[in-house]
């Protein structure tokens, strides 16, 4: 993992250009919008990219098209019937709180975060009766998503984003930025069934709302590290992986995986997204798909059927592992193979592998040979 490697690994001080694509996203999704343009005022190295067709190219790179469906990745079995009174205590409290933590500028129709919490949550004696009444509805909307289905013309609105491209130099870091009601209502949806998306997505998929997630895994990874018997770390790195999952293999699968939050990603996913790139144009999120964390689920139980004493986490699109060479071999292999069936492409130029000793990277480098990167 990026995030466990900068823990292992020590680098320069200095931030990278991928640092600094990272913390400008991270101000415009606060919508904090002067101090990301200070940012790119003092960091010559990043920044907006001008639309030209070598960019408006690259982003349809990023976003590719629908890719086929493989019979091994889709589950087969009974859909278990979901009674809708499951949902009839999300209300107007709920979507107050959501509100509150919601946070990032404007999607498509210039409200960010910030007006939604004026409207919603204001303390105004005027506006206050009228915040609880448009909560109200945003409760029924979110109960709705939740067991109705909709046909996909009716929410092309609801989920539509503006795209913005950000210098990677090289490349370009495509950010998605969505309507704010959208982020109240999934980060709704994810708190009132946060113990079902944990079930879902396993107890190695940190990313699915445990508690410190990130942490868990990079102190999980140094104890296997520490260990006598382990001599090697491998951190997976992935593809383009939340543009690139199979994005109809998983809305069929989370009916079987998740079932209370199946109709909502039915509903906000079957039909491709529609992506305003900001300077002009369009173009469709196809396989784009935020719920990872469940997605990722039948990759790991995969995994696990094959090597199912091996030493794993995974924090999103990420996988580290340790162990001996040749079971760490095998994983990445495994890893490489399962993941192809569900839209997961393992890059194993931006992959490492860290060693304890020479010795030890030598031999890493007769069973790996330039498959990832070795490092001590």
């Amino acid at each position: 993992m990026r995030f466990i490697q900068r823990k292992f690994v020590n680098s320069k001080k200095a931030r990278t250009v991928e640092d600094i694509s990272k913390v400008f996203a991270k101000l415009v999704l606060q919508g904090k919008l002067s101090a990301a343009i200070k940012l790119l005022e003092n960091e010559s190295s990043s920044g907006l990219l001008d639309l030209s067709p070598e960019v408006l190219e690259g982003l349809k790179d990023k976003h590719p098209e629908a890719a086929d469906i493989t019979f091994e990745s889709l589950l087969h079995g009974p859909i278990e019937y979901i009674p809708p009174s499951v949902f009839d205590m999300i209300n107007e409290e709920i979507i107050y709180n959501a509100t509150t933590t919601t946070k990032g500028s404007a999607g498509p129709s210039g409200m960010n975060s910030e007006l939604y919490r004026r409207i919603l949550c204001s303390k105004n004696f005027k506006l206050k009766t009228e915040g609880k009444i448009l909560r109200e509805e945003f409760a029924v909307l979110t109960r709705n998503l939740l067991k109705t289905s909709y046909h996909p013309s009716l929410l092309e609105a609801f989920t539509s984003c503006r795209l913005l491209k950000l210098n990677k130099n090289p490349g370009i870091r495509p950010i998605g930025v969505g309507e704010v009601l959208r982020r109240i209502v999934g980060k709704t949806i994810a708190g009132f069934l946060k113990e079902e998306i944990k079930e879902a997505a396993g107890p190695l998929q940190v990313c699915a709302g445990h508690s410190a997630g990130a942490e868990a895994a990079i102190h999980a990874m140094r104890q296997v590290f520490a260990e006598e018997r382990t001599d090697r770390i491998l951190l997976i790195d992935a593809i383009n992986a939340f543009n690139t999952m199979n994005r109809s293999v998983a809305v069929h699968n989370i009916q079987l995986t998740c079932k209370k939050i199946a109709l909502y990603i039915i509903n906000t996913y079957r039909s491709p997204s529609r992506l305003f790139i900001c300077g002009g144009g369009e173009i469709l999120s196809q396989e784009a798909m935020p719920w990872y964390s469940v997605n990722t689920a039948l990759i790991i139980q995969s995994l696990r059927k094959h090597m199912p004493s091996f030493k794993l986490v995974r924090l999103a699109d990420d996988s580290a592992g340790g162990g001996r060479i040749e079971p760490l071999f095998d994983w990445y292999k495994n890893l490489c193979r399962e993941g192809k069936k569900f839209g997961y492409l393992v890059n194993g130029s931006k992959s490492w592998l860290i060693v304890k000793t020479e010795t030890i990277a030598n031999e890493a480098k007769r069973v790996f040979g330039d498959e990832v990167n070795i490092t001590t």
